[in-house]
This record gives structure tokens, sequence and C-alpha cells, in this order.
């Protein structure tokens, strides 16, 4: 059996989707192995476990090295991603079972905390991401919605992706760790932060994307509710420590913050109606 899940079909746009849709919610049933620290890296100490459906995730644990905050930036940005449509892995919480969680370690000895971790779709069959590659990039027009989802949520990291070959040559790039998309601490300061001027887009990715592919995007960050920016929020699991003070402060910010997203991609393609 291919023990793999990939993003689920998602029509940009696609207005009034239960948050449950957006990020999945998974029993844990198997520790698969550790990364590869070869190839594979991260401050957070993850690692590959199994679901009850034999879907495999890459998942952070509630007491990782980074702290739980880091938890609640990345469901935020998969719920965001899955709504308009970014080509980022499935997101899900991962629901570890204390006796799977006794079977693991993290790299400093501690034991795995039981209960909601997040975790990421196994991206299979990928490799890391190279400058060298940008002249080779075949999805940019839907790369497009990650690059908004950097700006709209004030990206705290450096972008990392991984990429998989494209059909006919070429990469398909998948942008994957928003651990610091909002920020690795408290989101009390949120609105301290500097409006957005132009899209956050360091990689130069949105180079050669259409003019349709631009409008596509928009269109679909247009049609997020505050209602849906609301639910989103309102669902990052409370194990995870996210205050109602700064819950609010989130949901003001994600406002407040569309549309400066949607005029930093209209100044990319100028001919948008």
């Amino acid at each position: 059996m291919h023990d793999v899940i990939e993003n689920d079909d998602n029509l940009p746009g696609q207005a009034g989707l239960p948050v449950a849709s957006l990020v999945a919610r998974v029993t844990i049933k198997r520790h698969i192995r550790d990364m590869d620290p070869s190839h594979e890296s991260g401050g957070s100490d993850a690692k590959i476990l199994g679901d009850i459906e034999g879907r495999q995730w890459l998942t952070k644990a509630p007491n990782n090295p980074q702290g739980k905050r880091i938890l609640a930036n990345e469901y935020v940005a998969a719920a965001i991603a899955m709504r308009i449509g970014a080509p980022l892995q499935r997101g899900a919480v991962c629901v570890v079972p204390d006796d799977i969680a006794a079977t693991m370690r993290l790299s400093s000895g501690a034991a795995w905390s039981a209960g909601d971790a997040f975790g990421s779709a196994f991206a299979d069959g990928t490799k890391p991401y190279l400058n060298t590659m940008v002249a080779e990039i075949k999805n940019r027009d839907v790369l497009m919605a990650s690059i908004a989802i950097d700006t709209w949520l004030s990206l705290h990291d450096s972008r990392q992706a991984r990429v998989r070959d494209a059909a006919g040559g070429g990469y398909d790039v998948i942008p994957v760790d928003f651990g610091h998309c909002i920020s690795p601490g408290n989101w009390l300061d949120l609105a301290g932060r500097p409006p957005i001027i132009s899209l956050h887009d360091p990689n130069s990715w949105s180079m050669g994307a259409t003019e349709l592919g631009v409008a596509a995007v928009a269109d679909a960050i247009e049609a997020v509710t505050d209602g849906e920016i609301e639910a989103i929020v309102g669902s990052i699991p409370e194990p995870w420590e996210v205050t109602g003070e700064e819950r609010a402060r989130l949901v003001t910010f994600l406002v407040g913050r569309r549309p400066g997203v949607i005029a930093a991609l209209h100044m990319l393609a100028p001919g948008l109606p």
C-alpha cells in the first residue's frame, strides 16, 4: 500500500468550508521513523508517524524544542492554504496516544508528550529546493498562493521548500515548515507589525507567474470571510496554549492584512481589474 497522503483537490475561492475539512484530525497508530539528518532537517525534532488509516505525517510534538506556538503557526497556515488552494502538504492535528508516545524520545532524551501534535502530510518522493532550480519552476501560478500566505502571516523565518520532478521536466515547488510564519512567541504584538508594502518573495518564485494565476489567488483571498478567519483561529487546539486575547488579536491581524495582500498581488499584475 502507498502509505502517503497528498493534498486533497481544492479549488481556489471555495467558500464556506468547515474547519474540519481544512485541517484533519487523525489518530496516530505507529512511529515510522525519525528524520534522516543527511537530507531532512529542522529544529522541531519532528518524526514521521503513521495514523490508523495508514497515512504518514511529518509530526511535531507538543513538547518539541521550539515550543507549542509553532504548532499553532503551522495550523493556521495549513488551514488558510487549504482554503485558498496553496500547494502545501495537508495539515493535521495528530493525536498521539500514551502507548505510542512512550515509544519515542526527542533528541534531548526527553519523552515525547502524548496528546495533540501537529503533522504535515509526508511529501514522499521529493528533494530539497535549491536556488539553482529557480529557472525550472513549473508551478509558479499556484505557488503564488504560498507567497501570499507568507506575506499575509508575516513570515518570521527563512522559506524552506521541497520539490518534485514535474511532468515534462523542471520542478514543482512545495513550501514546507510554517512553524515561524506568524511568530514563534506570543501574538500580543501583532498590531505593531509593519504594513504590507509588497509580496514577501525572497526566492523570486513569482517571476513568470501569469496575470490569470495571480488573479485567481487574489480572488481566493478576497473570498475568505471574516467568519472563516474567526473559525480557523477559534479552532486552534486548546492544549497549544493560545490565549483568548491572542486569538482575538490574531483575527484582527489577519482581517486587517487581507486587503494589503490583495493589493500587493495587484501590484505584481497591474493588468488585473
